[in-house]
């Protein structure tokens, strides 16, 4: 198992390499530490435990195990229990995602 949190700063790119090459079979990282400035086009499924109040890292996160040259499909599962604050969070970092987008897209919606 590949681990990348927010204590790990030195062997990142190692971490990611062993995923790559198939040495581990399963990444974990966090949303904010392994969001960034890594690559994981080996996987298949993406589970999220957490989710940004951003939905430009939740976005960024996915993007790390997927990009539009692989072939291979990846399946994004997000875990959250009923009536939690995590479903609360959820519910606004919803809304969010659809403010951005219609920002980002205005006569998409006239």
């Amino acid at each position: 198992v590949g681990k990348i949190h927010g204590g790990v700063t030195s062997n990142r790119s190692d971490i990611v390499q062993r995923f790559q090459d198939g040495k581990d079979r399963v990444f974990v990282g966090t949303i904010a530490a392994a969001g960034k400035t890594i690559t994981l086009t080996r996987a298949h499924h993406v589970i999220f435990t957490d989710r940004s109040p951003n939905p430009n890292r939740n976005a960024q996160a996915i993007a790390r195990a997927w990009r539009r040259t692989q072939r291979n499909a990846v399946r994004v599962y997000d875990i959250q229990a009923r009536n939690t604050v995590d479903q609360i969070n959820w519910e606004k970092i919803q809304t969010k995602a659809q403010l951005i987008h219609a920002i980002q897209n205005p006569g998409a919606y006239t």
